[in-house]
Formats: C-alpha cells, sequence, structure tokens
C-alpha cells in the first residue's frame, strides 16, 4: 500500500483499535492460478509489537493450504468534495483508514484452541441477548462441523496502517472538511470527520480503549 509519510499511522493501539471495530476483513493469498480473496470476519490480537489474527475457512476453501497471508482491514471512508475547500484551483479526494497485516499463515489443527476460537469469535460478533446458541449446541454437532472448517493465523510481521485524512492540506481546509463531513447523513463521512478532528487535534484517528 503507496505511503506517504502524511498519512502515515504508527500507534498501535489505535490502529489494533480501528481493526476490532471493523472486523470484517479481506484476505488475501497467492494460489496456483494466481492472487485469491477472501471476505471473512477476523479476530485482532497483539503480540509484542505485532498483530496477529485468526479466522476461519471451509475446508473447501484454497486459503488455509496458502503459506503466507495479506488481512486487510478497511475502516470508514469518505468523500471529500473540492467545493469544501471554498478555494480556486482545488481537486477532490477520498479519505480513509486501512490496515493490512501480512506475514506467515499457519493451520490450527488443536481442538481445545479450535474451540477456544469460535467462542472469541461468536462473542465479538453476537448481541448479548442472541447467543443462546451457543449453549444450545451439542459437542457432537460442534465436532461435525468443526471438521468441515480450518482455522488459520495470520503472524502479522509486514503491518501498513494509513490514515489518509488530508493531513497534506492546511488547518483551516482540514477544519472546513471536517465542518462538512460532520453535518452528513453517512456514518461514515461522520466518522472520517471525527477522525480528521482527532488528528487535527494532535490525537490519534481512532480511539484507543
Amino acid at each position: 500500500m503507496y505511503l506517504p509519510a502524511a498519512h502515515a499511522w504508527s500507534d498501535l493501539e489505535s490502529v489494533i483499535a480501528c481493526c476490532r471495530a471493523h472486523p470484517f476483513a479481506t484476505v488475501v493469498s497467492i494460489g496456483a492460478d494466481g492472487p485469491e480473496a477472501q471476505h471473512l470476519p477476523l479476530l485482532i490480537d497483539r503480540s509484542d509489537d505485532r498483530l496477529v489474527v485468526h479466522g476461519h475457512v471451509a475446508i473447501g476453501n484454497p486459503l488455509w493450504q496458502a503459506e503466507r497471508g495479506l488481512a486487510i482491514f478497511h475502516g470508514p471512508h469518505a468523500y471529500v468534495s473540492a467545493a469544501w475547500y471554498d478555494e480556486r484551483n482545488t481537486v477532490p479526494t477520498w479519505n480513509y483508514l486501512a490496515v493490512h497485516v501480512a506475514g506467515p499463515l499457519t493451520v490450527i489443527t488443536d481442538p481445545a484452541a479450535v474451540r477456544q476460537l469460535f467462542g472469541r469469535l461468536a462473542a465479538s460478533t453476537s448481541d448479548p441477548g442472541n447467543d443462546a446458541w451457543q449453549a444450545q449446541l451439542d459437542e457432537a454437532t460442534f465436532a461435525r462441523l468443526a471438521q468441515q472448517i480450518r482455522w488459520f493465523r495470520i503472524e502479522g510481521v509486514e503491518l501498513i496502517a494509513k490514515a489518509k485524512l488530508s493531513a497534506n492540506h492546511s488547518a483551516q481546509r482540514r477544519q472546513r472538511v471536517i465542518e462538512h463531513l460532520a453535518a452528513s447523513d453517512d456514518p461514515q463521512a461522520r466518522s472520517i470527520g471525527a477522525a480528521m478532528a482527532r488528528t487535527l487535534a494532535g490525537e490519534q484517528p481512532w480511539p484507543a480503549p
């Protein structure tokens, strides 16, 4: 991912918080016929100064057989109109938050680890009032279902986090854009406006817990 210095995003806790808020990612691998992309909900963890992601696919999906994987987390994004700058000879752009996590991909076969990962994913994606199905799932059914999937882990030896938030523009321009985005009916636009406001105040693009 092209990363000008003005858009670099290095605070790991802020990056992790954004990924966890947008866990449905694109996972890219190289297969026999070239690049392949899968779309999956992922678990995001920190291991020292690295991100580690876990996910699962159907046994027929070739992803789990890949040696390496690239997980792409798509944060909020929004169109920025040149008219908002209130200046002549300007052009529009698109602001966004995005995170790439790449590294070796390994398959997880330990039954206890698989069971734990299933529980974590369900807890992170289900509403508290809609998770009774877990208690109703007997062990035989779970074991049969687990045989049809493969859990994997991507060790994030490469991390690129990009916060394209008009940091290369003047504070006055950025403030005008923030005001327009904040007034939008689009929640993604408002989210980008809030991220811009945080960076304009010297804070991280995404709030860490």
